[in-house]
């Protein structure tokens, strides 16, 4: 239920009561783009929602039309007031000042009767939150006509306080990509509701993010209408209340859990490094999940100068980068590619060596990086040297491996190691690994390859690209400013 406070939002004041004007001001009272049908419609959208976080911004925004509705609605009877005793008035709108006592009722400037049929209300979420936005877009560019008519200041102000709000509810919901499992794309764009940050969380406009192949897989394994997306690039609309982070108006490339894929994101503020001028949005998006990867998995043989360091799927995204990392620690690498063109400019990133396919690879290593899982884990196992590390960083053949203690008679005291980008390191260290990489990049230490770039409402074609690894590097998908 409502529960009323009563603390003033606004005051209206009106110097100069104008009764024509005043009947103009009833089309935002009872007309079909009004504050009574907006408080209607948002009320019983939110009656309508399953969504507890959709519904309770509906319900808000609905309440909030409420109080709107009283601002008009004061505005208007006061601009109407003297339709109440003076004959002059009084004949400028006789409806208003005989049916009316002077005073504001249910109906448009035209003098029709409010209705329900104004309202839009489908049932279906993705459908009623545009018809929203669209109303929102329909009720700004009223007042902005109602003050072009309006001379009266104490109006104006009020007008656009009114104005203002209805920009705020626009920009209540954002575009994003959903996951439509089901649906003839993986991904579809709809809109949702804004972000709404916690403490240590920063408002984030995203310009940029990256598509892994691992999030490929997540399309299947996710309900109807989540937001995916972890690796993001753009520019702090907010800092985090708890002063965590870049600042309002920083270029920054952060790391999320998912929801990367809408227009704006909340991304904790320990989770983001700033950008130099010379780091692009397309590249600092290439490297949270991809970089940290790359980064961390090597520090699993660290110190690696004059180290053997194989690298399998050398020329993935993680891949060009460790292969450049690698380099620049001091390892002679192994470059492991399946087919020959993907070995095209792998030796110029840092590669000592490119050998097609693992099974073609010969001595031992110190540190492998392994992400084919099957076949290819179980070769990875007989390539490693005595106390060396195999990290084990993904499967993109869906495959088990089997092994036994025979296996590593070879390379005694060697190790399998498991890895988990989100969980790899202590919370604290994502900032100044992301830093890091970036300082890398500024300087011209480290070059992210990306191999497409195209607008985030191309995904479906280059999510196909990147399942058939057609794409050499990184996929980045670029999204337009508001």
């Amino acid at each position: 239920m409502y529960h009323h406070v009563k603390k003033l939002m606004y005051t209206v004041n009106v110097g100069n009561p104008d009764p024509r004007f005043g009947r103009m001001l009833l089309e935002q009272f009872g007309g079909a783009n009004g504050e009574l049908a907006a408080a209607m419609q948002y009320s019983i959208q939110g009656l309508n929602c399953d969504d507890p976080a959709r519904k309770d911004l509906l319900m808000d925004i609905g309440t909030e039309e409420i109080s709107h509705l009283e601002v008009v609605g004061h505005l208007a009877r006061l601009h109407l007031r003297p339709t109440k005793s003076g004959r002059e008035a009084a004949d400028a709108d006789p409806m208003v000042a005989i049916a009316g006592g002077g005073g504001v009722n249910l109906y448009n400037s035209s003098g029709d009767p409010w209705t329900a049929d104004y309202l839009k209300i489908t049932g279906e979420l993705d459908v009623d939150l545009r018809s929203n936005i669209a109303a929102e877009a329909r009720a700004k560019i009223v007042y902005e006509r109602l003050i072009d008519f309006c001379e009266d200041p104490g109006s104006i102000d009020a007008l656009q306080f009114l104005m203002t709000r209805e920009i705020t509810h626009m920009k209540a919901f954002m575009l994003g990509l959903v996951n439509t499992p089901n649906g003839a794309a993986p991904v579809e764009l709809r809109e949702l509701p804004e972000p709404q940050p916690a403490r240590n969380e920063a408002l984030v406009e995203v310009r940029a993010f990256s598509l892994n192949r691992g999030e490929l897989r997540s399309f299947r394994n996710n309900e109807e209408g989540w937001v995916p997306g972890q690796d993001i690039a753009g520019v702090v609309l907010r800092q985090a209340a708890n002063s965590e982070g870049p600042p309002a108006g920083a270029r920054v490339v952060g790391l999320v859990d998912e929801f990367g894929w809408a227009q704006r994101v909340a991304v904790p503020g320990h989770r983001m490094a700033a950008l130099p001028d010379n780091v692009s949005f397309s590249q600092a998006a290439a490297l949270p999940v991809a970089g940290l990867t790359a980064l961390r998995t090597l520090r699993h043989g660290a110190p690696l100068l004059g180290k053997r360091v194989l690298i399998t799927g050398a020329a993935g995204g993680v891949g060009t980068l460790a292969v450049q990392i690698a380099k620049r620690m001091g390892a002679r690498v192994t470059a492991i590619v399946g087919r020959p063109d993907r070995a095209a400019g792998l030796k110029e990133l840092g590669a000592t060596e490119i050998v097609q396919g693992i099974d073609s690879a010969r001595g031992r290593f110190a540190l492998i990086l392994e992400s084919g899982g099957g076949a290819s884990l179980a070769k990875a196992i007989q390539l490693v040297e005595a106390k060396g590390t195999v990290v084990v960083y993904g499967n993109s053949s869906g495959e088990a491996t089997t092994l036994s203690f025979a296996d590593f008679r070879g390379a005694p005291n060697s190790r399998v190691q498991s890895f988990s980008y989100f969980t790899s390191e202590a919370e604290d260290r994502f900032a100044p690994d992301l830093a890091l990489l970036v300082s890398l990049i500024a300087d011209g230490s480290l070059t992210p390859q990306v191999g497409v770039e195209r607008s985030w409402r191309d995904i479906a074609a280059v999510a196909e690209q990147l399942r058939d690894r057609r794409v050499p590097g990184k996929a980045i998908l670029l999204v337009e400013a508001p």
